[in-house]
């Protein structure tokens, strides 16, 4: 009886195939390469638009959606203040598009609402594909309430 047990003809396909070691290998370090390359250019982007935001003189400009603000420093503030603030089961709503600029720098943010949230704002860099789709961190602040 053990010498039928053993006989690879009576088992159940699925026991005769041997794993897939080397696809299912490929797969995850695929995965994880790609994880690594999201994470290290979401990194980048926050550290070079925070670097972009304290280099900004007094002669800065700010337009959301196309129009000028009169209050550019408490927007100016509450863009300094972004930074990784760990996720929370929500998601992204309405994006406003936030342009600083003065003669030596120019920056285009998009932030969105939080759909439970209503001062938090997911940051974007719209110009890079992975940025853009991906945000940069976060912002808690009343600074952009007016904006819908």
């Amino acid at each position: 009886m053990a010498r039928i047990r053993k006989d690879w003809s009576l088992q159940p396909d699925y026991l005769k195939a041997p794993f897939p070691l080397k696809s299912v290998s490929a797969f995850a370090i695929t995965v994880f390469f790609g994880m690594l390359i999201v994470t290290a250019s979401q990194d980048v982007a926050r550290k070079s638009i925070t670097q972009s935001l304290a280099q900004l003189n007094d002669s800065f400009q700010i337009e959301i959606d196309g129009t000028p603000v009169a209050n550019k420093h408490n927007i100016i503030s509450a863009l300094q203040s972004l930074s990784w603030i760990p996720a929370h089961h929500s998601h992204p709503t309405k994006r406003i598009l936030v342009e600083a600029s003065n003669n030596e720098i120019y920056l285009r943010l998009a932030l969105a609402r939080d759909s439970s949230n209503s001062q938090e704002y997911w940051v974007f860099v719209p110009d890079y594909y992975v940025t853009s789709k991906n945000e940069i961190g976060r912002i808690v602040s009343s600074a952009f309430a007016s904006y819908k």
